[in-house]
Order: structure tokens, then sequence, then C-alpha cells
């Protein structure tokens, strides 16, 4: 039984370790000939359609803390907020809500024991008036079979994105991609954000 017990704890501590390297991912690409130590200035793309100003999903308030969280994690970069005619790269960004599907497993499990302990019982005058034996015991467990749980949910994504101020070439690319929570509120939505922010940012400039 003991075996068996270490066998089913050894797998779902495997399991438990994979779920938890599921969780957010940072990804960031950019352009290794870009002069990245001669930027110091900074602005905003100008609204373009692609903005997400334009959309018709928008929330302006996600859209500040976004905003928010970018001008002060540049700020404390060193890099200056400028007008976009002044700025030696543009800045944009874009978020992405898709849905996706988590299945987990459940390893099978079945268990049994067998022993003996000592004890002691009365027998017949005939044969002695006390008698020592031991009991024999048994166990058994429940079979259970390997289950999969599959459970829907929704992955949110923030991308941020570099651009030359001259030509619009895109130039470095971060995202972060995280499962969403099902009832976030006004405070962990900010933290969300700029947790997001600052772990997308903290890949620039690239090493």
């Amino acid at each position: 039984m003991a075996r068996n017990q270490k066998r089913f704890l050894l797998a779902s501590l495997i399991l438990v370790f994979a779920q938890a390297c599921s969780g957010p991912m940072v990804r960031v690409d950019f352009d290794p000939a870009e002069n990245y130590e001669a930027m110091k200035k900074w602005a905003w793309l100008p609204a373009g359609e692609s903005d997400p100003k334009n959309r018709k999903d928008r929330n302006d308030l996600i859209e500040r803390r976004i905003r928010s969280a970018i001008s002060q994690d540049m700020t404390s970069k060193g890099y200056a907020k400028a007008f976009t005619d002044d700025a030696d790269f543009l800045i944009a960004y874009d978020t992405v809500v898709d849905q996706k599907t988590s299945v987990t497993s459940t390893p099978g499990y079945v268990g049994t024991s067998m022993g003996a302990y000592p004890g002691y019982g009365y027998g017949r005058a005939a044969y002695s008036p006390y008698g020592y034996g031991r009991y024999g015991g048994y166990g058994y467990g429940v079979a259970i079979p390997p289950q999969q749980t599959v459970r829907s949910y929704d992955e949110g994504t923030l991308i941020i994105d570099f651009l030359d101020h001259r030509d619009m070439k895109l130039f470095w690319r971060g995202s972060f991609s995280a499962k969403l929570s099902r009832h976030p509120t006004q405070q962990s939505t900010t933290d969300t954000i700029q947790d997001a922010v600052k772990r997308i940012l903290a890949k620039f400039p690239p090493e």
C-alpha cells in the first residue's frame, strides 16, 4: 500500500508542477540591428485604424490604466516623453482575449494492505487456560480510474510595440499572456495591468 501511495503522490506532484508552469508568460521579439542606446525620447503612436481607441469593445478605464503603467515604467527607466515629431521612437499597445481550454488529468489509484498484530484470547480449559495468538488484518482501497477534467477560460494578452518614428517600422515587441479572473476587482485589475507592463518592459532595452 505504501508503494502505491508513493506512486500516486509522485504523479500528483508532477501534475501540480505542470499546472504551475502554465502560468503567466512573457514573450519578446526585436531587431538586434537597432541602435537602442541612442533612444532617449518616446511618444504615443498617433491614433489610427488599428488603435485600441477606435475599437467598439474598448474600455476607457482599462486604456487609462495601461497608458499610466507604461508611462510610469518608461519614466523610471530614464526615457522622456515627447511630442511625436521630436520622439526617437513611438509606443503602441493592444489587448487580445482568447478563449482557451485546459485539460487536467488525474491518475488512477487503487490500494490494498494486509498485516498481523499480536493479541490475547481465552481458550477452552481442556486445552489451556489462556491462549496466545496473532490476528491477521486485511484492508482494501477503492479503485479510482484515470479521469480528465475539461475547463474553459479566457486568456488575456497585452502587447506593447515600439516603432521607428520615421518609417513606422516595428523594431521591438513584448507581450504578456495570463488567465483572466472571472470576478476581477478594481484593485486586482490595476495590479494585473501594472504587473504585466512591468514584466514586459523589464525586457527593454534588449541585452
